[in-house]
């Protein structure tokens, strides 16, 4: 008589588990996104330098050093990302604190090129990322330029947060001390909503061009 209890070697033993994270998120390239990141925030320095120099505004003056006229322009890049300077005065009666763009107020043009520089640079940037890139054909089009706008967003926005911290100008006076620095709630919640905005929207277009036919 054959014992009925008797189980095969394979019943009862679980499966192979399902892996913690996706096979796109562990196969996307983050270190290179990250790099581009960085690459795009310098870009646009270099650029907004040569354009502040060729141009008729007026951001900096004569008698300041070196390091002050780099920090200022620092200052107008952060201005472009909609983030305003934050200065604190402190008196020795009171310590106030006034938020302030450098480039609102400015004339129309060329200053809307500066506002315009972060959209078009970032559009770029996902744009080329994406076309050198070859994504599983398992994953969709929303979901690909997500992950490319996130790899470009989270160094973006800790190299704006570490900014607010390293380019502060501080100016010293007989009875008052002012300090300057981005304002850094602004800079966290801009230059997070910058690259996921412009940088999907490039990357999207890059996908779509390479598999019209696929969502």
């Amino acid at each position: 008589m054959t014992d009925d209890s008797t189980v095969t070697a394979d019943e009862g033993v679980p499966g192979d588990s399902e892996p913690l994270l996706k096979p796109s998120l562990t196969q996307f390239p983050w270190v290179r996104a990250a790099g581009a990141s960085l690459a795009v925030l310098l870009v646009q320095y270099l650029v907004l330098v040569a354009s502040i120099t060729l141009t008729s505004v007026t951001v900096t003056r004569s008698g300041w050093a070196l390091w002050t006229k780099a920090v200022q322009y620092v200052f107008v890049l952060y201005s472009a990302h909609h983030v305003p300077i934050a200065t604190t005065v402190d008196t020795q009666i009171q310590t106030g604190t006034s938020l302030n763009n450098l480039l609102y107020g400015q004339s129309l043009y060329p200053v809307v090129l500066f506002f315009l520089l972060p959209i078009v640079a970032l559009t770029i940037a996902g744009y080329l990322f994406e076309t050198r890139r070859t994504p599983p054909a398992t994953v969709a089009i929303f979901e690909e330029s997500t992950m490319v706008a996130t790899g470009f967003a989270i160094p973006y926005v800790l190299t704006g947060a570490i900014g607010s911290f390293v380019f502060v100008r501080r100016v010293s006076l007989e009875a008052a001390q002012a300090n300057s620095a981005p304002a850094l709630l602004w800079t966290l919640v801009a230059m997070f909503l910058f690259p996921m905005v412009f940088v999907t929207l490039g990357a999207a277009v890059a996908y779509r061009r390479k598999r019209p036919d696929q969502a």
